[in-house]
């Protein structure tokens, strides 16, 4: 069976962003309890989306792109559970932003680790795709 036939049986109700679960011992252990975040890999839209608001553009060309903020907008995109984005939770926390609350809750390491994690289940890694050989 060729690939097209193999897409063309498929069940489009498979098609879903996958989704992994990381904790982050440090939260845990100051928490009391398990502080697990729900990560979601980002459609190719929100990816084309987060790395064109990080980059710097003049007279049409790509300068650079702002890695701290292409970091933080995949966080915020990617973790789903908790939301960030609760009003009650940012007011708990005194802060005026889903931003601010994740530089508030997680070390600078922490943060990237998650944005590798979100980056992995995107398919950014170095096993999404075999190379057949003759």
């Amino acid at each position: 069976m060729n690939t097209l036939e193999l897409l063309l049986k498929a069940d489009t109700d498979q098609f879903k962003l996958p989704t992994r679960k990381v904790e982050i011992p440090r939260l845990s252990a100051l928490f009391g309890g398990q502080a697990v975040f729900t990560c979601q890999a980002l459609s190719p839209s929100k990816y084309n989306e987060i790395q064109e608001a990080a980059a710097d553009f003049t007279n049409g060309q790509i300068q650079g792109i702002d890695m701290g903020e292409v970091q933080m907008a995949t966080v915020l995109a990617g973790i789903i559970e908790p939301n960030l984005k609760d009003k009650a939770l940012m007011a708990h926390f005194k802060v005026p932003t889903p931003a601010e609350l994740v530089k508030k809750l997680l070390l600078p390491g922490e943060i990237v680790t998650i944005f590798n994690v979100i980056s992995e289940i995107s398919g950014f890694g170095d096993d999404v795709i075999k190379e057949i050989k003759n």
